[in-house]
């Protein structure tokens, strides 16, 4: 609910003789239960044309503490749960994911060790900003922090459980993330090096993708294409 929302509300009920604590106050109260985890800042992104430009950005710090955080309440609660074995017992599986909407580009995070991970009440936003999601701003986003604090994520463990961390999002965001130019590239899939051409003929002879493959040929985008956009399919569109 916005602040001119609560106002409103404020207005409303006060009517009928409830009086709400005053707006400072609360937002006093808000400031001191972010404050260990949320830092906003100004930082630079792109526009459509390149030019830059600054936009407030606010992220969650401290990430494998705050998801600490999150595992301890949901575990006061009784939440947790390893869904009939499909999770590990020793393992906490965690949701990366993206979204652009409103206006915004967020990231998002979920514990899909509850019984409704994907609800909205159980997606945290962990960093958000006014931005296009071009492949340059969320290299920005992950810049200052967040793509360290990811990192670290990884290879976490919270009371002896080891936390596995997933990225979710639509087509688009993945191949942005993994460093693809797009879904509508001559070798637009993540998996395999399949030209888009045949993929309404499935083989099993394709040539697989892997995370170095992808690094190898964005290296070779870069010295040998010059970033090119217009040769990307010479790389295999790591691009």
């Amino acid at each position: 609910m916005s602040w001119r929302q609560s106002r409103k509300y404020g207005k409303l009920l006060r009517e009928v003789g409830i009086q709400l604590e005053n707006e400072k106050s609360v937002r006093d109260l808000a400031k001191d239960i972010v404050s260990d985890f949320v830092k906003v800042e100004g930082r630079q992104f792109l526009k459509d044309d390149d030019r830059e430009y600054i936009s407030p950005y606010g992220r969650v710090v401290g990430l494998t503490k705050f998801v600490d955080y999150l595992l301890d309440s949901y575990q006061q609660q009784n939440m947790l749960t390893w869904h009939n074995d499909t999770i590990p017992s020793d393992k906490i599986w965690v949701k990366i994911g993206g979204d652009h909407g409103k206006n915004s580009l967020k990231f998002t995070l979920q514990i899909a060790n509850i019984d409704k991970p994907n609800a909205r009440q159980n997606t945290v936003v962990i960093a958000i900003a006014a931005v296009k999601d071009t492949h340059k701003n969320i290299e920005r986003f992950l810049q200052g922090g967040l793509g360290d604090e990811l990192l670290a994520l990884q290879s976490h463990s919270w009371k002896g459980k080891l936390l596995k961390v997933f990225l979710n999002g639509d087509y688009d965001f993945l191949c942005k993330m993994y460093g693809l130019s797009g879904p509508q590239g001559t070798y637009p899939c993540l998996w395999c090096l399949m030209p888009q051409r045949a993929m309404h003929q499935p083989s099993d002879q394709c040539q697989l993708r892997s995370l170095e493959s992808l690094l190898t040929d964005n290296k070779s985008f870069m010295q040998l294409g010059e970033g090119e956009k217009k040769d990307a399919a010479k790389f295999y569109n790591s691009a």
